[in-house]
């Protein structure tokens, strides 16, 4: 049967046919030209046999779309975000609907997707749920866009109903913010990003996962504590302070165990569900744990966890609990487990609960999908657990499901946001995977994590294991995620050169002010250049990296790739070229790439000091030494000076040879008078030493050193010097 659609979303979807049970209907209501809901209700008793296919990307009730058939067919593009771990983002090039999926052996995920952008040239349309993100999905058959309940739904609470907003937007980051602010009047969103709660989010960190050195590793001769010991203290002795450390995986048993070996590059390790979330005898029992965290000084610890094996021996000993199992998987009904874990973790010293492995818990369970709801009561018992114990929350492997339900929790402080560190076939697959999928976390209110990385460049014969050639790149991404900065180096190899463009003398993060993310031409386009924008304030921070997969002697790795972003309207700005260290005015910013090379610009506020004859054009760029320059735990300054406009809907206007010309919104409010001057704060610790880069039109760059006094912050102004006809920094 045929659904009448609003036109707008006819544009983008074609029509409409609903495949419907019993009990079950469709509403569509247009909010306005932009904004439709379409919301499945179950307003009797479904049965069960109605509703499940006994698969789960397998619908039986749906309502199927015709993107071939609309108005827009011919200039279509989708990207969806797969239901399989870190939200994987897939696309489809054309309305033939022929999505590449997430494919590991030994490992199956559906293919669903959710939320969907639909792209045309010059508008978007986005397809994100408003509740019941589990129950309701989005697939792709033979051409038709479906969407409705998964397969494995087995039965409804009374009045059960899921609603899909369609919004149709000029740019992704407008049809985001859309989608946000609907989730915000239905309750979700709980808070408001959050990027320095805990000592997890706010300084340097320490992990042991994969990826890391120390992932099932140990030096020669040392055990795992003592190899931690001996690299923390070792960090600290540079002065480079370490605010919590992260235990991953090794330190409890599984179904299958591996052993904690010499240093050198691990096989995999067996997927395997856990057995007991404690301290393996053969590794670190718990009489070690609680030395090891006196040993690091009493630091706060993150604790990994993940599904549980169904030869658990909680299922037996906690029966009471009530248990599903499907294989070697189980998971019980009740909290009581989770709490005791919680407040295990407490007495360890956990100031965070990382549960992992969460695509394994929703796609692992089959009762877990069977009713609506049971999902998310899980993590709801999850973060109640936390809650009452002090405790954080990191969600890691998650769905996209898992991330939009996180947005109705409270204790969830970070979320990761791309497969795992080294993992992938070329580390650059993750850089855009990262950026693309920080969209829909930021959006979600938390600050992704991007996961651990090496410091330590990688020189001429050197082992995998002792280094990244990327190290520069992997922290300032990790710096501008906003979210966590985990270091994983092993001993000896930390290089602070790379940690302190990350933090200030104390280990604070220095941060921006929201996660960075892929421009709108890079979440259109796959094939170019990746570019990525955040900003501090008025600052605005623009990313270009070279992506591709890099193999040995490959004569395309030399090959420069060249595009130009050109500022709306022949404008022109004060721009900072952090890897050059230079400034100066330009209409456009060009990058000249190979394959992993990348450049970071910063796009600073301009006002006008001075009068008359006098009058001189000025800027701050901040502390030159930081990835995030005028990150606010550096500078504090008076923020009304610095408006600028967020949207910056970047098209592509042409394609020439290798040079792909964009444009787009980036415009500054006209320069305004600084009247008296600027003043600015400089924050950090007693004797830290600060050099405050800033520019005038006549002078070009100069620089400031402020050594911070005691109370941790030196007030400064910039005004104009009557003499030279410049700008100074004074001190207050």
């Amino acid at each position: 049967m045929e659904v009448n659609l609003p036109p707008h979303v006819l544009g983008f979807l074609g029509s409409a046919v609903k495949n419907l049970p019993q009990g079950v209907e469709l509403e569509a209501s247009e909010i306005s030209d932009t904004l439709a809901l379409l919301t499945l209700r179950a307003d009797a008793q479904v049965a069960g046999d109605k509703l499940h296919s006994g698969q789960y990307d397998k619908l039986r009730t749906y309502t199927s779309f015709s993107p071939f058939h609309s108005a827009k067919h011919s200039e279509l593009s989708f990207l969806g975000f797969q239901t399989a771990e870190f939200a994987l983002p897939i696309r489809a090039y054309d309305t033939s609907l022929n999505f590449t999926y997430f494919s590991r052996p030994g490992f199956v995920r559906p293919h669903t997707f959710s939320p969907l952008f639909i792209y045309s040239k010059s508008t978007c349309c986005l397809l994100a749920p408003l509740d019941s993100f589990h129950e309701q999905v989005l697939l792709a058959d033979k051409g038709h866009l479906k969407w409705g309940w998964n397969g494995d739904l087995e039965a409804l609470p009374p009045s059960f109903s899921s609603t899909l907003a369609v919004i149709v937007s000029n740019t992704t980051r407008a049809a985001l913010a859309k989608w946000g602010c609907l989730l915000r009047q239905r309750g979700c969103l709980r808070s408001s990003l959050q990027r320095y709660k805990g000592a997890v989010l706010s300084y340097l960190t320490y992990w042991t996962d994969n990826g890391a050195a120390y992932w099932y590793r140990r030096e020669k001769g040392l055990s795992i504590s003592d190899s931690l010991v001996k690299t923390i203290s070792g960090i600290e002795r540079a002065n480079i302070p370490v605010g919590a450390v992260e235990i991953d995986s090794w330190f409890y048993p599984h179904e299958k165990s591996r052993d904690v070996s010499e240093i050198g590059y691990l096989h995999i390790v067996p997927p395997t569900g856990m057995l007991r979330w404690e301290p393996r005898r053969d590794v670190l029992d718990e009489g070690q744990l609680q030395a090891l965290r006196l040993r690091l000084q009493n630091k706060p610890l993150i604790f990994h966890s993940r599904h549980i094996s169904s030869k658990s021996s909680y299922v037996e000993e906690w029966k009471n609990e009530r248990w599903w199992i499907t294989g070697d998987r189980a998971h019980p009904q009740g909290d009581g487990l989770f709490r005791k874990w919680m407040s295990d973790a407490k007495s360890w010293g956990a100031s965070t609960y990382e549960q992992d492995w969460m695509v394994e818990v929703w796609l692992g369970v089959r009762d877990l999908r069977a009713e609506a709801g049971r999902i998310r009561k899980w993590q709801k018992q999850l973060d109640d657990a936390a809650k009452a114990e002090g405790l954080h929350l990191i969600w890691c492997m998650s769905t996209p499901a898992d991330m939009m339900t996180a947005s109705t929790l409270e204790q969830i402080i970070s979320v990761r946001s791309c497969d795992d560190y080294r993992y992938a076939q070329d580390a650059s697959i993750l850089w855009r995977w990262h950026l693309t999928t920080s969209h829909i976390i930021g959006t979600l209110g938390f600050c992704p994590f991007k996961d651990v990385f090496m410091t330590h460049k990688n020189e001429s014969g050197m082992v995998d294991i002792d280094g990244d050639p990327n190290a520069e790149l992997e922290a300032c991404l990790a710096v501008m995620s906003a979210g966590p900065v985990g270091i994983g180096d092993r001993l000896g190899r930390t290089d602070a050169d790379i940690v302190w463009k990350c933090c200030r003398a104390d280990g604070m993060i220095i941060k921006p002010d929201y996660p960075m993310t892929a421009l709108e031409y890079s979440m259109r386009n796959d094939k170019g250049l990746l570019w990525g924008e955040t900003h501090i304030g008025g600052w605005q921070y623009i990313l270009a990296v070279r992506t591709g997969i890099k193999s040995e002697n490959d004569p395309n790795n030399d090959v420069c790739r060249t595009e130009v972003l050109k500022m709306q309207k022949g404008e022109h700005r004060l721009v900072y070229d952090w890897r050059q260290k230079s400034a100066c005015v330009r209409s456009e910013l060009t990058a000249s790439l190979r394959l992993h090379e990348w450049k970071l610009w910063v796009m600073c506020p301009v006002w006008k000091g001075g009068e008359g004859k006098d009058e001189v054009r000025c800027s701050v760029i901040g502390d030159v030494s930081k990835f995030a320059t005028m990150g606010d735990k550096r500078f504090t300054i008076d923020r009304t000076l610095s408006a600028y406009k967020k949207d910056e809907a970047l098209d592509i206007c042409a394609v020439q040879s290798e040079t792909v010309v964009t444009s787009g919104d980036m415009s500054w409010t006209e320069c305004e008078q600084l009247g008296e001057g600027l003043q600015l704060t400089v924050i950090g610790c007693a004797g830290e030493v600060v050099d405050v880069c800033y520019w005038d039109e006549r002078g070009g760059m100069c620089s400031e050193s402020v050594t911070i006094p005691t109370g941790g912050e030196q007030m400064l102004c910039m005004q104009h010097d009557e003499k030279n006809g410049r700008m100074v920094l004074n001190r207050m």
